[in-house]
């Protein structure tokens, strides 16, 4: 399975208008990869900016979904212990 999300440009973010969108094309990759078996590749150009925010919303939307509260700075510097610059700010 190979997915693509194109209303996002490199070194940049997503229109407003693309935000629902994103969101709901994170929610259908999570769906499908629910029914096979292996890890999934995310990657960007870099693999960083744009594939640091994919991975960050997809584990938002999955620890949303059974608590409370989420702790994004807490999660961005998780992913950043495994690759430096994951979700870029800059």
């Amino acid at each position: 399975m190979h997915f693509n999300f194109s209303a996002w440009p490199d070194h940049g973010v997503p229109a407003a208008s693309a935000a629902e969108s994103l969101l709901q094309f994170v929610y259908v990759v999570r769906q499908k990869a629910a029914k096979t078996k292996g890890p999934i590749t995310v990657h960007c150009s870099a693999g960083v900016g744009r594939t640091g925010t994919f991975i960050a919303l997809d584990r938002l939307m999955q620890h949303i979904r059974d608590h409370e509260f989420v702790d994004v700075l807490g999660l961005v510097a998780e992913l950043r212990s495994f690759r430096m610059s994951m979700v870029q700010t800059e």
